[in-house]
């Protein structure tokens, strides 16, 4: 689990190698892939670094998806993350 320190640490020796490489591009942003568990979003909540963006994969129905099987977490994530047709 990353914590914000290790997440601000991570950030910190991306910058590094970068200045070392020559490159000019900080870190704005760090996309976490965890799983849709307890767990995973707990890990996902805790995360911050200063000046670097925290974002998530996102999540929800699947195609081909039955929505008699899905949870309301599920549906409340899908629900979010509508897109106009």
């Amino acid at each position: 689990m990353l914590t914000g320190e290790r997440l601000g640490h991570l950030a910190a020796a991306h910058e590094e190698v970068a200045i070392a490489r020559g490159a000019t591009h900080p870190v704005r942003e760090v996309i976490l892939a965890t799983n849709p568990t307890t767990t995973g979003e707990a890990t996902a909540l805790h995360q911050r670094a200063p000046g670097v963006v925290v974002t998530r994969l996102a999540s929800g129905l699947s195609v081909g998806g039955d929505l008699e099987y899905a949870d309301e977490v599920t549906l409340g994530r899908a629900f979010a993350g509508r897109r106009a047709v």
